[in-house]
C-alpha cells in the first residue's frame, strides 16, 4: 500500500484529531496509540478521545480491505493541550468618572479570560480589554486576570491598580493676546482631566470650548474686561479660577510736531516720536494729507525751493486715526544770498590774493577773473597764481550749494606788482628786506630801498605808495616814519613824503606837517626803544596801568586796500606796556575791518585792541575775525590768542548804537 502521511491536528484537554492521505485499495484503516489499537475508521480521518491533557501520544495506521491489511506506518505523535499560563499584569486608558479600560497581552493558548476587580470577579473577555463601568469618581482600584480555555483557567496574574476620573482642578487665571478694538484673546494652561471648559466674563458665562484659547469678539475699543474659567468633564466641573482683566485697543493719542534735521532744495525729511497703540501715521502738509507712513519718520519730496512748510500728524491704528497734533514749520533749502563785494590784494609778481565774507547757505563759491570763471573754493580765500605782472584784475563771486549759485557779487580790483621783481627781490608784507632794491617810478609797489641801519626793514602794506626815489627808507605815504638811533645815540628820522613835502631827518610827519622828533634812544648805537608808526616809550614799567596813550593820528583814506592797518615793528629792546591811539573816520571803514598788526613783540607781550564809538555813544557789539573777545574797563575789542609768540595780529567789526557813523577811537596796548 502506498504511504500514509500521517499528520495531527485539532488539539484538545483530552483529545487529538488525526488525518492522513487516501490509501489505494483500502477500504478501512486501523488506528494504533502507542501500539495499541484504538479504533477503526473507514475514512481518512479519526478522533482520538479520552486522553489526558498535556500529554504526548504516539500513533501509526494500517490500510486494509478484504484480502488483509499492511503493515503499521510510521508513527507520529502529539500533545493534548493545557490549561493557559498566567497573564501579565494589567494596564488601563480611557478613565473616566466611572469607568475605567483594562488591557492586557493575549496569554497562548487562552480563548477567554476573566477580570477580577479588588479580587472579585467582575466579567469575562473574548478578547484582551475589558471596559470596567459603574465605577465612583475620583477611585483606584487593583485588576488581576486569569487566561482560561477548555481545559481550565490559569491563576491570577500579577495585579495592577488603576483609578477613575474626578471633577477637574480649578483653572489658573486667563492670559491674554492680540487685542483689538473690538475682541480680545484669551489663552490658559491645561487642566489634568478637563474635556472642556466654560468660559465667564464679568461673572458671566459668555461660552464653553473643548480648546484652551478663546477670542471674545464684539467689544468696545478702549474698554477694560475681566476674564475666568471653570473646568469640566463628565465628572462635573470645577469652581471658577481667578479672574484677569484687559483691556480693548483704542485710537493712539494725539502725536507731537515733527522735528526736521534734514532739508534739501525740494524736501523735507520729518521725524517723531512713536505714539503707543500706532501702526501707521498721517502726515500732513498745510493742512493737507500728504502720506501715510508706518514707521516714525517720512521724507516729502516734490517741494518748491526756499519755501516753508507747515507740518502736523494724525496717529491711526485698525480703530481709527487721533486727532490732528501740533504743527511745525520747516523750509526748503534755497540758493545763497549774493557774496558782499571781494577784497583784493597781497600783490606778487604772478598772484593775487582774493578774500570775501561768507554766506550763510553756502557750500562753495565760485570765483570769477575778468569776467572768466577760474575755480570753486570751499574757503573764502582763494590765491589766484599764474598771472601776469604789473597787470590789473577784476574778480567777482558766486556763493553756491547744492540748491544753486547766486548772483555774481560787486567786482574788486587787484594788480600784480610790475615786471622785473623776483621772489628775492619783493617786498612782500611783513617780509624782512636786507637788499638794495628800489620802487620802480609811478607804480604802488612796497619795496624794500636799500635799508640802513638797522640792517633790516620791514615793509608795510600800502597801495597808494608815493614815490620819491631810490633812498635809504621805505617809502609808505602817510603819517609814517622810521626811526633809528644814529651814531650819537640819538633817534633818527628818516624823510618820508608827507602829502606834497618831505620831512627831513629829526623831524616827523605829523597830520600832514612836519615836526620835531624828540624821541630818545636807549645808548645804544643800533636801536631805538620803540618803532611802531610814530613810536613812543612812556618811560612807565610792563602792566603799568597809568601808561599813557600815544596819537598815532587820524586815519580817513581807504587805501583801496582789503584791510586797514595800524603796523607795528617793535624793537628787541622795548620792554614796557604802551598804548596807542589812532582815530577812524567812518569812510576810511568802507565797509572793511581796523585790523592791527604787530611784529618783533617780545615773546612775553600780548596785543589788546579796544575801540571807542565818536561822540559818546556806545560800542553795541564787536566781532573778531582775529582773536577773540575782551574788555578793559568800558572798552569792548580783540585780544590775541597767539599769547608767547612773536608776532600777534588782530582784526574786529565793531557797531555803534545811536547812530550809522562807526567812527571811533582804536586803542592798542601793547601788554
Amino acid at each position: 500500500m502506498g504511504s500514509r502521511c500521517l499528520s495531527l491536528s485539532e488539539q484538545t484537554c483530552d483529545s487529538l484529531k488525526l488525518s492522513w492521505n487516501v490509501v489505494t485499495g483500502a477500504s478501512l484503516y486501523n488506528v494504533f496509540r502507542n501500539g495499541s489499537q484504538v479504533g477503526t475508521s473507514p475514512s481518512t480521518s479519526f478522533t482520538d478521545t479520552g486522553l489526558t491533557k498535556n500529554t504526548i501520544y504516539s500513533y501509526t495506521l494500517e490500510a486494509c480491505n478484504s484480502c488483509g491489511c499492511s503493515s503499521q506506518s510510521s508513527a507520529n505523535t502529539g500533545t493534548t493541550t493545557d490549561v493557559p499560563g498566567q497573564p501579565q499584569a494589567p494596564l488601563f486608558s480611557g478613565q473616566t468618572c466611572n469607568s475605567l479600560v483594562v488591557s492586557w497581552t493575549a496569554v497562548l493558548g487562552a480563548s477567554s479570560y476573566k477580570i477580577y476587580r479588588d479580587s472579585s470577579f467582575v466579567g469575562n473577555s473574548s478578547t484582551t480589554s475589558y471596559t470596567d463601568t459603574s465605577l465612583s469618581p475620583s477611585t483606584s482600584y487593583t485588576y488581576t486576570i486569569e487566561a482560561c480555555n477548555s481545559c481550565g483557567c490559569s491563576s491570577q496574574g500579577p495585579s495592577a491598580s488603576g483609578s477613575t476620573t474626578g471633577i477637574p482642578g480649578n483653572p489658573s487665571s486667563p492670559s491674554f493676546s492680540g487685542q483689538t478694538c473690538s475682541s480680545i484673546t484669551l489663552t490658559w494652561s491645561i487642566v489634568p482631566g478637563a474635556t472642556s471648559y466654560q468660559v465667564y466674563r464679568a461673572g458671566t458665562q459668555i461660552d464653553t470650548t473643548t480648546l484652551t484659547s478663546y477670542t471674545n469678539t464684539g467689544l468696545a475699543k478702549g474698554t477694560s474686561y475681566c476674564y475666568s474659567l471653570i473646568a469640566c468633564n463628565s465628572c462635573g466641573c470645577s469652581n471658577q479660577g481667578s479672574q484677569a482683566c484687559t483691556s480693548t485697543t483704542d485710537i493712539p493719542g494725539i502725536p507731537g510736531a515733527p522735528s526736521s534735521s534734514t532739508q534739501s532744495c525740494t524736501s523735507i525729511s520729518l521725524t517723531w516720536s512713536p505714539v503707543a497703540g500706532a501702526d501707521s501715521y498721517q502726515v500732513f502738509r498745510n493742512g493737507s494729507q500728504v502720506g501715510a507712513p508706518s514707521s516714525n519718520s517720512y521724507t516729502d519730496t516734490g517741494l518748491t525751493m526756499g519755501a516753508s512748510y507747515s507740518y502736523s500728524l494724525k496717529a491711526c491704528n485698525t480703530c481709527g486715526c487721533s486727532s490732528t497734533g501740533s504743527s511745525a514749520s520747516y523750509s526748503t533749502g534755497n540758493i545763497p544770498g549774493t557774496p558782499g563785494t571781494p577784497s583784493v590784494g597781497f600783490p606778487g609778481c604772478s598772484s593775487l590774493v582774493i578774500s570775501w565774507s561768507s554766506v550763510s547757505g553756502a557750500s562753495y563759491y565760485k570765483v570769477y577773473r575778468s569776467g572768466t570763471y577760474i575755480t570753486n573754493s570751499s574757503t573764502t580765500s582763494l590765491t589766484d597764481t599764474g598771472l601776469s605782472p604789473g597787470t590789473s584784475y577784476s574778480y567777482v563771486i558766486e556763493a553756491c550749494n547744492t540748491c544753486g549759485c547766486s548772483g555774481q557779487s560787486n567786482s574788486a580790483s587787484g594788480r600784480t606788482n610790475d615786471p622785473g621783481c623776483s621772489s628775492n627781490s619783493q617786498c612782500v608784507d611783513t617780509t624782512v628786506c636786507t637788499q638794495d632794491i628800489c620802487n620802480n617810478p609811478g607804480t604802488c609797489s612796497s619795496y624794500c630801498s636799500n635799508p640802513p641801519e638797522p640792517t633790516t626793514v620791514q615793509c608795510l602794506p600800502d597801495t597808494s605808495c608815493s614815490y620819491t626815489g631810490c633812498a635809504s627808507y621805505c617809502t609808505r605815504q602817510g603819517t609814517y616814519i622810521d626811526y633809528h638811533c644814529n651814531g650819537s645815540g640819538a633817534c633818527q628820522g628818516y624823510t618820508t613824503n608827507c602829502g606834497t613835502s618831505s620831512c627831513s631827518g629829526g623831524t616827523k610827519c605829523s597830520s600832514g606837517s612836519c615836526v620835531s622828533a624828540s624821541e630818545t634812544c636807549n645808548g645804544t648805537d643800533d636801536d631805538c626803544d620803540a618803532l611802531i608808526d610814530e613810536g613812543y616809550e612812556d618811560g612807565y614799567e610792563e602792566n603799568d596801568s597809568v601808561s599813557q596813550e600815544k596819537n598815532l593820528g587820524t586815519f580817513s583814506d581807504c587805501n583801496n586796500f582789503p584791510y586797514w592797518y595800524i603796523w607795528a615793528n617793535i624793537l628787541p629792546a622795548h620792554s614796557e606796556e604802551d598804548w596807542f591811539y589812532t582815530w577812524v573816520s567812518d569812510d576810511l571803514l568802507c565797509s572793511l575791518n581796523p585790523h592791527v598788526r604787530i611784529d618783533n613783540l617780545p615773546a612775553d607781550y600780548d596785543l589788546k585792541v579796544y575801540y571807542e564809538c565818536a561822540g559818546g555813544n556806545a560800542v553795541t557789539s564787536v566781532t573778531c575775525n582775529m582773536g577773540s573777545y575782551c574788555t578793559n574797563g568800558s572798552y569792548k575789542g580783540c585780544c590775541s590768542s597767539n599769547s608767547g609768540t612773536t608776532a600777534d595780529e588782530v582784526e574786529l567789526a565793531v557797531d555803534c548804537s545811536g547812530t550809522s557813523d562807526e567812527s571811533g577811537g582804536v586803542h592798542t596796548l601793547l601788554f
